[in-house]
């Protein structure tokens, strides 16, 4: 019986020696609203799929780049005439001295020919390749002033969600002392009722007064939850987080990270207003002539 124990023992312990990087791993603080926002930068979805699209953009622009350079081609054969055919000529092409009815055999032609060539073309004015080409940078351009706006927007988010979460703690800690007051009010109360010092409706608004900030606190838990979860959701992860950090009113001028001199939706619509023009000129181009 005790081998069986010492080996159910020995078994419990590899597992909790296996289990405990992942439990580790599953669990991340941040100390600061900085390193939430570093965290995101690497993990966030809406920044992922923004750098992405931001790659696609520069590869299309470095393709319609390409397609104004010249088109060099070139080919090759090989021929392997493997039998020759003789031909019967008059001797006399070869020696005029020969009779007239004399023959000689010969060979003409290679037994192996090859053949090669090279062939360019350059388009040396064409339009549409060019305004293709223009409205390609304006579209890399685009995509990278839509990263800045998914980063200033989803930052926005994650720090109303940590000041929300910081503030939630403080109001949890008051409401736990309300809660303790309310309590401690109520049997007091209780005790003068049953003492026949105080009446029924008294008593009654004493309990009333403690269930009321019994429901408060757990609303503001209920919400505290519901707040790390949308902070899960927005770093893009399933792992427990802790905050580290208590509240403090922050200084007006106080910022975590800077931003351009202009808003980024502005920028956006500046750059989108680009493309569309760009676009027009792309396709009156169609009109143009082409000369290679």
């Amino acid at each position: 019986m005790r081998s069986d124990h010492s080996l159910t023992g020995k078994l419990l312990l590899a597992l909790l020696w296996l289990l405990a990087p992942s439990i580790a791993m599953a669990q991340k603080q941040f100390g600061s609203l900085p390193e939430v926002f570093r965290y995101a930068d690497q993990h966030a979805l809406p920044l992922q799929t923004s750098r992405l699209q931001e790659q696609i953009s520069r590869s299309a622009e470095k393709q319609s780049k390409a397609y104004r350079l010249p088109t060099i081609s070139g080919s090759g054969a090989f021929t392997d005439n493997i039998t020759l055919q003789p031909t019967l000529v008059p001797e006399k092409l070869t020696n005029p001295a020969a009779p007239d009815n004399s023959y000689r055999e010969l060979t003409f032609g290679r037994p192996f020919i090859y053949t090669a060539g090279v062939q360019a073309q350059w388009d040396m004015l064409n339009f549409q390749k060019w305004f293709a080409s223009k409205t390609a940078i304006v579209q890399t351009h685009v995509a990278t002033v839509q990263t800045a706006q998914t980063r200033y927007a989803m930052y926005n988010q994650l720090a109303s969600t940590y000041y929300a979460l910081l503030l939630s703690q403080e109001i949890d800690t008051i409401y736990v002392q309300n809660l303790a007051t309310t309590l401690a009010i109520a049997r007091h109360v209780a005790d003068k009722y049953a003492q026949g010092l105080v009446s029924e409706e008294q008593r009654n608004r004493a309990k009333i007064q403690q269930l009321q900030a019994e429901r408060t606190l757990a609303d503001i838990r209920t919400q505290y939850r519901q707040l790390f979860y949308d902070l899960q959701n927005q770093l893009n992860t399933t792992d427990s987080l802790t905050l580290t950090e208590t509240w403090q009113q922050p200084a007006e001028s106080a910022s975590p990270v800077s931003f351009a001199p202009i808003h980024p939706a502005i920028l956006l619509q500046q750059s989108m207003l680009q493309l569309a023009q760009s676009q027009l000129s792309q396709s009156k181009s169609l009109l143009y002539p082409s000369l290679s």
